[in-house]
């Protein structure tokens, strides 16, 4: 009983925020989703776009 009690803590979820250029999200982060998506359905995924990069412009966090 604890085990699953556990298990059942242990799995992610809530909302995470990603601000990315539009670039990253096109070749890096869109082809990604669905497989996060798949492994973890209680995350969902505010994705912001940002102008075209201009340095090192890529965050990824907790909302």
């Amino acid at each position: 009983m604890e085990q699953t009690a556990f298990a059942t803590r242990a799995e992610p979820f809530g909302t995470i925020r990603v601000t990315a250029p539009v670039p990253i999200r096109f070749h890096i982060i869109a082809p990604a989703l669905p497989a996060f998506r798949a492994r973890f359905p209680k995350v969902s995924v505010d994705l912001r776009l940002t102008a075209p990069i201009l340095g090192n412009e890529l965050e990824i966090g907790p909302e």
